[in-house]
């Protein structure tokens, strides 16, 4: 009895190596076999067969790595604190309004237009860099409200102008968080540190008229006093976006941001990725 449980045991022992011995056959039998990782891997990896072990191997990326874009921001930014100061300061001190200027949309606010290069470490972060310029220019005078006196007998009388002009520029670190990911749509926020170069300028005249010539033309007159400021500052320069969202295909997006900082409040532009 017991010699044919050994010999059964034997048996069905050599069956199933039989049967691993052929499925390890078929597996790595041919020149070449094909390995499916599945997930979001994207650090290179080992390998390991019975014949080799195969290091460092880098998988095929499936999303593009680099991003390049262009945009344009709208709003109040970091520099108009100082800007406003100054013409705040100067109206005051000069006696100025603003100008009537039919056509003016933009004022005293800044018009600011920058590039920005990213890199994707992985699925979840990027660094990189930004580039921004803005620039603000807007007039004033004193009008032609002057005394009642000197209008009706049309004595010469000191018309003021003025024109503020500001720009600036920023370079900034940058680095990028994805919060949600879709292969046409993308949410992130953003915070970006660096360096800002203010130029502000605010130029004063006046010039005599009298009440019953045309407001001269200040181009071709020598003015009777001219006065002002003009001034460089270096600032801390910072972008904290609460929220942006990308829009587009696999190699171009529309985004649009809003945070505050040096880029403005609204920013809107087009991303190349490569």
């Amino acid at each position: 009895m017991m010699k044919r449980l050994l010999s059964n045991g034997l048996v069905i022992a050599l069956l199933l190596l039989t049967v691993l011995y052929t499925s390890c056959a078929t597996i790595i039998s041919g020149s070449s076999a094909k390995i499916q990782i599945d997930g979001n891997v994207d650090e290179p990896v080992n390998i390991v067969t019975s014949k080799d072990v195969y290091r460092d191997i880098s998988l095929p990326i499936r999303y593009k790595r680099h991003e390049l874009r262009g945009s344009l921001g709208f709003g109040e930014c970091q520099a108009s604190h100082d800007k406003d100061k100054m013409i705040s300061t100067y109206k005051d001190y000069f006696g100025v309004t603003n100008a009537f200027e039919c056509g003016d949309i933009f004022g005293d606010a800044f018009v600011q237009a920058g590039i920005e290069y990213h890199y994707r470490l992985n699925r979840k972060w990027e660094i990189g860099m930004l580039v921004n310029w803005g620039v603000s220019n807007d007039n004033y005078d004193t009008g032609n409200d002057f005394d009642y006196y000197y209008s009706s007998y049309g004595y010469p009388h000191l018309y003021g102008y003025a024109n503020e002009h500001c720009n600036f520029f920023v370079f900034a670190p940058s680095v990028r968080y994805t919060w949600y990911e879709t292969p046409g749509i993308r949410s992130y926020s953003r915070i970006a540190l660096g360096t800002m170069r203010h130029h502000l300028k605010f130029d004063y005249a006046n010039y005599y008229w009298s009440a019953y010539d045309p407001l001269p033309d200040i181009s071709t007159q020598k003015p009777e006093q001219t006065g002002g400021v003009e001034m460089i500052k270096w600032r801390l320069a910072y972008q904290l976006t609460a929220i942006g969202a990308s829009v587009g295909g696999k190699s171009f997006n529309f985004f649009g941001e809003l945070g505050y900082g040096s880029l403005g409040i609204v920013r809107l532009g087009l991303g190349f990725m490569f």
